[in-house]
């Protein structure tokens, strides 16, 4: 879990939230905003206060979510391949590149909890020892029922035999 602040002066936060952007187990919340815009100096403070207010109180298990909060000023969209922002301030959650959702205008500190808490939930969590042995997760297949299969074949054969006295019976 991180808190980024993307500026257009700023490179290396622009490298590190194309890093967060590419790797497709991250879900980024973004609050999109504009210098000169005031309906973003508005939203601002409620945006850094609700953030700071998140950090202060996840627990354990939400330190090891995949969930990058991101503030990005209008300037480094360009530089992000960002695109089709309709106004600001903008609000989305992003994984794999693809937005999730999007939200046009500010909210309150409630609903944006809410907001960034449902993102939340969306993430994946990584244990620590997977995060120091670094291995691939493998998927295992999941084991056939051999019950069901003789189910499955003991229904039709007594579907059969019935369809057969059936027969016998009529003539």
């Amino acid at each position: 879990m991180e808190v980024i602040n993307v500026r257009s002066d700023n490179y290396s936060t622009i490298k590190k939230m194309r890093r967060h952007l590419n790797d497709p187990a991250n879900i980024i919340v973004i609050a999109i905003l504009a210098d000169w815009c005031g309906a973003c100096q508005q939203f601002k403070p409620i945006w850094h206060a609700t953030v700071k207010n998140y950090m202060s109180n996840r627990s354990s298990s939400q330190k090891n979510k995949k969930l990058i909060l991101a503030t990005i000023q209008d300037s480094a969209l360009q530089e992000l391949n960002m695109a089709n922002v309709q106004g600001f301030p903008t609000i989305r959650v992003i994984k794999n590149k693809k937005i999730l959702h999007e939200k046009l205008g500010g909210m309150d500190e409630y609903t944006l909890m809410d907001y960034i808490k449902h993102a939340q939930k969306k993430c994946i969590t990584i244990s620590p020892e997977l995060r120091k042995k670094k291995k691939p997760l493998r998927l295992r297949k999941p084991k056939q029922n051999r019950k069901s299969k003789k189910n499955k074949t003991n229904k039709t054969n007594k579907t059969n035999k019935t369809n057969k006295t059936n027969k016998t019976n009529k003539t």
